[in-house]
């Protein structure tokens, strides 16, 4: 019997042991308050990609936002916070069905939901007047065998390719514009039919403002460049490392398709520039060795570089600005490769002498310069650490002036770059080391903003910097240059996403944050790391050709071609 009653408590002893051992079931604890603190749309304007803050009135629960008219009032989407365990009660809201295509006040009610306690408060949206010309977005046909087919729509040309060559009529099928709400019509569209003999014109009206399309059943012209057949002039670790690179004291490099331009912060090595032409023709090439005459002054007199319509901009490195020929930064000035250099800015870190507004940080790692053909734009300067930017305004090739400190959201541990796209105010903002990629204006204001991603099978970009925007045969490409600093990230890779989809650049870093897409090209620069983490990417067109630089110290350079796409 003690035996038997040994046992007994030895096996009640497990079982409260194995009990107590087991976790909490996780159990929501809401707090049943039906309260909205505050509230943002997410989806505004005629990108989808702007926010919007409203203003809440808790006592009359009413929520005000000013919103452009080109945002999506047939599917508002919000975001904000909320009571604990609180939500809405719909994912979109459609504030324009039943109403007044014309209406410069909406309102619409929106219910919080907590448990079983509800809340209604009313938002009231005011409209601006309309700014944007409406746009085709898409557009599909069916064929006679009952086929549905997708146009293409060439917004540079207003056509609209039906993509039916050897079709005699098609059947309208869907049409998405942008914003939804703008008014379509067909001038030549019978019983929802087109007629190839004269398919007529599409006219779009958004509150007034028009444009029009020309329609074609014509296939698409080919559009971006050809990714199969890519030319490679290597000289990355894959072959035989470039000698400028073969260190970690070239940081930084560019490329304007008749000259690469490499500059090294090593003593005793002058800047140079070498012939795309032998690159591209796999020929020696002879470097020009640009003059350092009357450069001095920084923590390295020599430390980055640009092109820009044939001149040449070199500036050094300053640790810490100050009223020293040492602690001042210079940028210097080739008006040809020949030229002796001229300095152009000679900066000891006052912003307004009547303000006393002063950056006393380190700048130089980096230079990224916007000039038009005229030599009028911007420099910009990136501080490693302390997420600031200085910008100085430029004009004639040669005169600096009008110096400005901006406070990005985002610092720029690493490498940073800011490149401007196209000819429009936007401008991307990279680092090595911070996760995202932002999409400013030339003051700094975030215009947009994606994470920068992991691929499963084609690598990890999440340590690109220096990139940039192109817009090349109708099509559009996000390119950036990865650099490892450390065993545990990825190799240097070229990184190539095509962001064709979007109407503007806002419109397709929409669609990019929404798709998260695979890139369409990479290129490994090798496996070394460098404790530089600096990514260079740079392009140009040569001959046709879409010739681009990727880039970093002891990765090497690269420079491949790609071909216009082919029909």
């Amino acid at each position: 019997m003690k035996q038997l009653k040994y046992y007994t408590g030895w096996l009640f002893l497990v079982l409260l042991t194995f009990a107590s051992c087991q976790e909490n079931p996780f159990v929501e604890n809401p707090s049943g308050e039906t309260i909205i603190y505050n509230l943002q749309i997410t989806n505004g304007d005629l990108s989808g990609g702007a926010r919007y803050d409203g203003v809440i009135d808790e006592d009359a629960k009413t929520i005000t936002f000013n919103i452009s008219a080109e945002t999506d009032v047939a599917q508002v989407k919000f975001s904000g916070k909320l009571s604990l365990g609180a939500k809405l009660d719909k994912e979109s809201y459609n504030f324009i069905e039943g109403k007044d295509a014309e209406a410069k006040q909406l309102t619409d009610t929106i219910r919080i939901v907590n448990v079983k306690n509800v809340q209604d408060y009313e938002v009231i949206l005011n409209l601006a007047d309309p700014q944007s010309t409406p746009i085709l977005s898409k557009l599909s046909v069916r064929t006679a065998s009952g086929d549905t087919v997708s146009a293409v729509v060439d917004l540079d040309e207003n056509v609209v390719y039906l993509n039916t060559p050897n079709e005699t009529e098609v059947t309208f099928n869907s049409i998405t514009t942008i914003p939804a709400r703008a008014e379509y019509v067909f001038s030549n569209l019978t019983d929802k039919k087109l007629n190839k003999s004269n398919p007529g014109k599409l006219s779009l009206d958004f509150l007034g403002l028009t444009a029009e399309y020309s329609i074609s059943f014509d296939k698409s012209p080919a559009a971006g460049m050809n990714f199969l057949s890519p030319i490679i002039h290597d000289f990355t670790t894959k072959t035989t490392v470039y000698p400028d690179f073969a260190a970690e004291m070239t940081r930084s490099a560019d490329f304007d398709g008749k000259y690469i331009l490499l500059v090294s912060r090593q003593d005793g090595i002058n800047p140079k520039l070498l012939k795309a032409s032998d690159i591209l023709a796999d020929a020696p090439t002879t470097p020009i060795m640009l003059s350092t005459v009357g450069i001095a002054g920084g923590t390295y007199v020599i430390s980055s570089g640009r092109l820009s319509h044939g001149h040449i901009y070199i500036c050094n490195l300053s640790t810490g600005l100050a009223d020293t020929d040492a602690g001042k930064l210079k940028l210097y000035h080739y008006a040809s490769p020949t030229s002796t250099p001229e300095l152009i800015l000679d900066f000891n870190g006052i912003i307004d002498a009547g303000t006393n507004t002063k950056s006393t940080g380190r700048f130089g790692d980096n230079i990224s310069l916007d000039l038009d053909e005229d030599g009028n734009g911007y420099v910009y300067f990136a501080h490693q650490t302390a997420g600031e930017i200085l910008r100085f305004t430029i004009t004639g090739f040669t005169t600096v002036s009008e110096p400005l400190l901006m406070h990005p959201s985002t610092t720029a541990t690493y490498y940073a770059c800011y490149n401007r796209v196209g000819t429009d105010n936007e401008y991307l903002y990279t680092s090595t080391v911070a996760s995202v990629i932002q999409l400013m204006d030339k003051d700094g204001a975030v215009l947009g903003e994606i994470n920068k991603l992991k691929h499963v099978d084609m690598g990890d970009a999440t340590h690109g910097t220096d990139a940039h925007i192109i817009s090349y045969n109708k099509g559009r490409y996000l390119v950036m240059t990865t650099a490892k600093q450390q065993s545990s990230w990825a190799n240097p890779t070229l990184f190539i996403y095509d962001i064709t989809e979007g109407f503007n650049t806002v419109a397709a870093l929409v669609n990019f944050k929404a798709t998260s897409p695979n890139p369409v090209y990479t290129y490994q620069l090798g496996t070394a790391t460098q404790s530089a983490c600096a990514g260079i990417t740079a392009y140009a067109i040569v001959d046709g050709k879409l010739c681009i630089l990727a880039a970093g110290p002891k990765a090497g350079m690269v420079l491949i071609e790609f071909p216009k796409n082919q029909q």
